[in-house]
């Protein structure tokens, strides 16, 4: 009787290992993955839990008799599972930090790929990219949490780079492509109090200068809008925290509010830099306020100086002072 219960318990948690130890590695669509992803984890947890909960199972006893002997199989079972639910949160925090699933590929370039095959599928060609999901988040740098920081800047900047990298093979074949990224003034001059946003703006600004020139040879054109202030959800949710917040905060809010545009005016941009008539604008950045239309120039020296013997620090510093030095404005 006892081996036969000991047998049940040790079939039933290898049986577990073994589901375990496999889904990770299962392969299908990303919906899948996940599934697969989120059962190994709580088949991990449990089992893991079993493990920690059966010694103390197996060594407790109950009026001087061991307590797997007073209980038949399942009530065995639900107790070392009972174990396991207590077990996860332990697992899962070892597992974040000690293992990682290097052979699989990452969720979101996964996820990207799969969306841009499927519309590959349906269309048989993939013409036009607009890189224009984000996030945001404000405050000031001191304020501002490690996670909310790489949540924002990952959401824009890798963002932005899966689905170019997905989208970009099947332009190259076809000869021909038009991408346009959404950049802000806030990456490219820089606001107040937008560390996160700004930081993620402003690597898909350089993303499009670098991306441009590597694309330009394949008949791809890589072109960045910055929209002055729109009626986005987004924007309407930062105007409204700033209000709240006061000051110079609530200053910017009504300043962005008094300059509100339509989703309208920026789509005709995208739309004009994705024509055929666009065919040689790359690597530029336009800005769009409502019928007003613009183009940034590239950063370049404005003020220079030298001299035929190498610098001092103090001579240097003289130097820099006596600089054209551009004032630190925002542009709201």
């Amino acid at each position: 009787m006892k081996a036969s219960r000991c047998g049940q318990l040790a079939g039933t948690h290898a049986a577990c290992s073994i589901a375990a130890f496999r889904l990770p590695f299962f392969r299908g669509n990303i919906l899948e993955q996940n599934v697969a992803r989120t059962a190994a984890s709580v088949g991990e947890a449990l089992v893991a839990g079993a493990i920690f909960t059966l010694p103390a199972f197996l060594i407790a006893r109950v009026n001087g008799v061991p307590v797997w002997e007073t209980f038949d199989y399942w009530s065995s079972t639900w107790i070392m599972l009972v174990g396991g639910v207590l077990g996860v949160l332990f697992v899962i925090l070892l597992r974040r930090t000690l293992c990682e699933d290097a052979d699989l590929p990452f969720p979101e370039s996964a996820a990207c790929a799969e969306l841009v095959e499927k519309v590959f599928e349906r269309t048989e060609r993939i013409d036009l990219l607009v890189n224009n999901a984000g996030i945001s988040a404000g405050g000031a740098i001191w304020e501002l949490e490690p996670d909310v920081f790489a949540r924002v800047t990952r959401t824009h900047i890798d963002g932005t780079y899966n689905c170019t990298r997905h989208a970009v093979p099947h332009m190259r074949e076809a000869g021909w492509g038009r991408i346009v990224n959404l950049v802000s003034r806030s990456g490219l001059i820089g606001i107040p109090g937008t560390a996160a946003y700004g930081t993620g703006k402003g690597g898909i600004f350089g993303f499009t200068n670098v991306v441009s020139r590597d694309l330009a040879p394949f008949g791809i054109t890589v072109n960045g809008v910055n929209p002055a202030s729109t009626d986005t959800r987004m924007v309407g949710e930062a105007i409204e925290k700033g209000r709240r917040a006061g000051g110079e905060m609530a200053r910017r809010a009504e300043s962005l509010n008094a300059l509100l545009q339509q989703p309208e005016d920026v789509a005709v941009m995208i739309a004009a830099l994705c024509s055929e008539e666009a065919s040689a604008i790359t690597g530029q950045f336009f800005f769009v306020r409502g019928t007003e239309i613009g183009v940034f120039r590239p950063l370049a020296l404005a003020d220079t100086t030298s001299r035929d013997t190498p610098w001092s620090a103090e001579a240097l510093a003289h130097a820099l002072c006596a600089l054209e030095i551009p004032p630190l404005d925002s542009p709201y």
